[in-house]
């Protein structure tokens, strides 16, 4: 079972999803739930409570030995927002099969960013720089697009302000989403021939309006 968990945490997730997570032999997600499942553990009132809870694995093909090693238990996989966007419910439904796992989306973090910004999600072009080149973010540059960028982690926005500077954009509007729908939401703005925020979160949706 792969669920999608907003910044909100697992707390806000339906009672029959908390009750699959508590009742489940192996829980594999972020240290930043990590706390929110052994409270869940905690105040469960199913047979069993999770047994273990793991991280991710590093790196992320070993996740295939963890099923394999776990595969006459139950196993819940959290990730964030919607699993089979850029996610791990979309590799493993391609590993698996389409019945090889069960995925439950949430929002994900793009649709909220869109959401905040008043943007048509329709009219945006998603990019992700996460493990890829930040060059692939210059075929979808052109006067008055709309990206939504799913960043490598804080050292993405100077870089990125710094590429669409040297590809003529710079005066692009940059946003910063981080957190998003989480206690620790925060938002940054400037733009790219500018960009001067040196503290930005790992955790972020990077908004380029060109």
């Amino acid at each position: 079972l792969v669920i999608g968990v907003s910044e909100a945490g697992v707390g806000v997730l339906a009672r029959q999803l908390q009750d699959r997570i508590a009742a489940a032999d192996l829980v594999i997600a972020a240290p930043r739930f990590h706390p929110d499942l052994q409270q869940l553990s905690a105040r469960s009132d199913t047979a069993s409570a999770p047994q273990k809870i793991s991280d991710w694995p590093v790196p992320f093909s070993n996740i295939y030995r963890m099923l394999e090693d776990n595969h006459d238990k139950s196993l819940v996989i959290l990730a964030t927002g919607d699993p089979m966007w850029f996610g791990v419910g979309a590799s493993l439904a391609q590993r698996l099969g389409a019945d090889g796992c069960e995925v439950v989306p949430a929002v994900s973090g793009l649709q909220l960013a869109a959401a905040r910004l008043g943007w048509a999600f329709s009219h945006c072009a998603v990019v992700s720089i996460h493990g890829r080149p930040i060059t692939n973010i210059i075929p979808s540059l052109y006067p008055r697009a709309r990206l939504l960028i799913i960043a490598a982690g804080s050292s993405s926005p100077p870089a990125v302000a710094e590429l669409l500077t040297k590809n003529g954009f710079g005066a692009a509007q940059m946003t910063v989403l981080a957190h998003l729908g989480g206690a620790e939401e925060s938002r940054f703005d400037g733009k790219a021939e500018t960009w001067d925020h040196p503290d930005i979160p790992d955790f972020h949706i990077l908004a380029v309006d060109c």
